[in-house]
């Protein structure tokens, strides 16, 4: 006999979070922090409780590809590094982007060159058991902290009465 169990726990988390998107109780947040120090800010109103869910930062540029002849070289890189702060203080840290280098050596026979491409990070904050009682002015932020890109946050959770 097949194991439903993860389909009844899916199928739960499916439940829970359209209660709360009907009661409005479910807050998605994204937008952009392209540039050092941008954030995506959440702070939730005096008697409620924010519960995070998911938070994330997506690369939304790529960079022109490294190229190199002779003795040449060059790369490309579009990385953005951001923290996941509640109130002030830092939760996470995570990273995300590609980049690409190349270079070349020269002789009488050939000229090589290469290039390459790599994945920086996975761009998703741990929020596992994280919250933030709110009074109006704490704040939950995912901050851009070391720019060589462009990059949307996404912050999604629930809020209760506290």
């Amino acid at each position: 006999m097949p194991d439903f169990t993860s389909f009844q726990e899916r199928l739960d988390n499916i439940q829970f979070i359209r209660e709360k998107v009907l009661a409005g109780d479910w807050i998605h947040l994204t937008g952009a922090i392209d540039a050092l120090n941008d954030d995506l800010v959440y702070a939730p109103a005096n008697g409620k409780t924010f519960f995070l869910y998911s938070a994330k930062i997506v690369i939304t540029n790529q960079p022109g590809s490294a190229s190199a002849a002779g003795f040449s070289g060059s790369s490309h890189a579009a990385i953005v590094k951001a923290v996941l702060k509640i109130d002030t203080v830092v939760e996470d840290t995570t990273q995300i982007g590609t980049q690409g280098g190349a270079a070349g050596t020269n002789n009488s026979a050939a000229t090589n060159s290469a290039s390459a491409w790599g994945t920086v990070g996975d761009g998703r904050f741990d929020v596992t058991g994280l919250s933030l009682v709110g009074n109006g002015i704490k704040e939950v932020a995912i901050e851009n902290v070391l720019d060589a890109g462009d990059a949307n946050a996404t912050l999604t959770g629930w809020i209760e009465d506290t």
